[in-house]
Parts: C-alpha cells; sequence; structure tokens
C-alpha cells in the first residue's frame, strides 16, 4: 500500500485492508487489489496490517 499526497509519502508498506473515505462514499480494499488512484474527502484511513 502507498498513501501518497501531492506533497509527500504519508505510509508505504504491507497491509491485509484498507478503508477510505471517498468523494462518493466510504471504500474497502483487501490484499491484493489492483492499483488505483482516487480522489478521496477528508476524513480518517484506516489501515490493518497483519499485526492488526
Amino acid at each position: 500500500v502507498e498513501i501518497i499526497t501531492p506533497d509527500k509519502e504519508l505510509y508505504k508498506g504491507e497491509a491485509t485492508s484498507v478503508t477510505v473515505p471517498g468523494v462518493d462514499g466510504s471504500m474497502g480494499f483487501l490484499n491484493g487489489h489492483a492499483p488505483l488512484i482516487t480522489v478521496l474527502k477528508a476524513g480518517d484511513v484506516k489501515l490493518r496490517t497483519e499485526k492488526g
């Protein structure tokens, strides 16, 4: 998973799932999902790793 902004990289590493606030509603992604570039709205990003 890579979480980046126009200014910097916020996170790069392995994850089992990610939930983000998309402009059309919450979006969830599981490990192995195809690459995606999308626009998000302000809110919490929930990132789950194998460690929890």
